[in-house]
Formats: structure tokens, C-alpha cells, sequence
């Protein structure tokens, strides 16, 4: 009995162990999937933009790019697990330490995407702006509280 008791133990202590050091072990790789994501999610919303700024031939376009930053922002609150903080990232410590705060302004994010997304359904290129503008301050509402500031930005990051 008690060799089944430690059997069981020892198995309980091996799924807890496997199941919290995939972060630790892939961080890196967690880091640089989060940063291809949000460099996705800026090249649609950029994408948008540049579209409506120069009145490009591609107004068609903007409902894909607009449900591609919809889709995306959904994705953002499982991009930041512990032990995700230090390596290459401007993410700020603030993230773990106020997760809550993290979480809903990544909200924030989703909604205004979500809302970018359905009025890009209509076509009216004057309503898609003005929501494009309330999905970047969103965006931006995030960085400015939990991420690097430009000037203390890593020096790591590619120089254009």
C-alpha cells in the first residue's frame, strides 16, 4: 500500500513539475511567438491605414486585415505566462505583477478590434477610421502602461 501511495505521489509531483516548466524551458520561444504576433496584429492595423490614408485599391481588403487584429487581440492575455519577463522582451515586470490590470486592458483591446471588424463590414471608409483610431489608442493604452518606453527599449531589437 504504501509503495502504491509513493507510486502515485511521485507520478502527481512529475505532472505538476511537467506542467509548470513549460514556460521556463520555452520562453524564448514564447517571447519571440508573442513579439511575431503583435508585429502581426501592427502590420494589419497598418495595413488598414496606409488603405484609407492614400485611398489605395485594396478598400476590399480591410474587413480580412480588420478581423485578422480581432482575431489576434484574442490571443494576447495567453501570450504574457509567467517566467515570460526576462530575455529579449520590453515587456514591463507590471504584466505579472498586475495581471488583472494586464487582462483588462488587453480587453480593452479586443473590443475595439471587435468593433474595428464589424465596421469594416460596412465599407464607410470615415466610420472605419475613427474606430481604427479608438483600436490604436487601445494598443497604445497598453504599451504606454506595460510595456518599455522607446528611449529604454532594448538594444537587441533591430535598428531600422
Amino acid at each position: 500500500m504504501k509503495h502504491a501511495l509513493l507510486i502515485v505521489c511521485a507520478c502527481a509531483l512529475t505532472v505538476l513539475f511537467v506542467s509548470a516548466v513549460p514556460a521556463q524551458d520555452n520562453s524564448a520561444g514564447i517571447i519571440q511567438y508573442r513579439q511575431k504576433v503583435m508585429g502581426a496584429q501592427s502590420g494589419h492595423l497598418g495595413g488598414i491605414g496606409q488603405i484609407l490614408k492614400h485611398s489605395l485599391p485594396f478598400k476590399e481588403d480591410i474587413p480580412s486585415h480588420a478581423r485578422a487584429v480581432a482575431n489576434l487581440a484574442k490571443l494576447l492575455p495567453k501570450l504574457f505566462p509567467e517566467g515570460t519577463g526576462e530575455g529579449k522582451t520590453d515587456a514591463l515586470p507590471k504584466i505579472w505583477q498586475d495581471m488583472d490590470g494586464f487582462k483588462k486592458a488587453a480587453g480593452k483591446l479586443e473590443q475595439e478590434a471587435s468593433k474595428l471588424a464589424q465596421v469594416a463590414q460596412s465599407g464607410d471608409s470615415g466610420a472605419i477610421m475613427a474606430q481604427l483610431k479608438k483600436t490604436g489608442k487601445a494598443c497604445g493604452g497598453c504599451h504606454k502602461k506595460f510595456r518599455q518606453p522607446k528611449e529604454k527599449r532594448k538594444s537587441w531589437k533591430k535598428k531600422k
